[in-house]
């Protein structure tokens, strides 16, 4: 999943600048060539509740990152990148959130407060989508630990959030 640029280039027609925000929520994005979700020079884009696992598999991208944008939120993520691979970037960006987001080594470029290092422990993680199931078990660190800061009202199944008191990290409720 990949938020462009935003703005037209100097060559093209002139446009007025898109001003309000892009939502990005309840995606499962699995062992794509790029990136599991990513901008590109884009403004005003929240990127919240949803579930990336083993990306970059062609290109070597992160997993999730902001590149050259401005004012990004990535909240109540879960982030699995492939072995050997990285959570996430910071390539010339201003303004990003990053927090409540759960991915299973420790990283250095972006941290939040509230985020969890630990395994998601999904139901059956693994690439081949017709057996996968990135849905969470009861025992998961994700369950019951997110943000009602930008309250995603369903998950990815239609399922209402919250549950049982606070909400799911990732793209699915429990």
């Amino acid at each position: 999943i990949i938020a462009p640029a935003a703005a037209p280039k100097p060559e093209e027609v002139k446009r007025p600048e898109w001003k309000g925000r892009a939502l990005i929520a309840n995606n499962v994005s699995v062992h794509n060539g790029g990136s599991g979700i990513h901008t590109f020079r884009t403004r005003h884009v929240d990127i919240i509740n949803n579930t990336t696992y083993h990306n970059g598999q062609v290109v070597g991208y992160e997993e999730l990152f902001a590149n050259r944008s401005e004012d990004v939120v990535i909240l109540n993520n879960v982030i699995v990148p492939k072995p050997g691979g990285k959570v996430t970037g910071n390539n010339r960006n201003t303004n990003v959130r990053w927090d409540y987001n759960l991915y299973p080594e420790a990283q250095q470029i972006m941290t939040g407060p509230h985020d969890l290092v630990a395994d998601p422990k999904f139901l059956d993680a693994q690439i081949d989508l017709t057996k996968a199931d990135f849905r969470l078990t009861p025992g998961s660190p994700a369950r019951d630990s997110g943000c009602d800061e930008m309250p995603q009202k369903t998950d990815l199944t239609g399922q209402k959030r919250p549950q049982h008191g606070a909400r799911d990290r990732g793209a699915f409720e429990q």
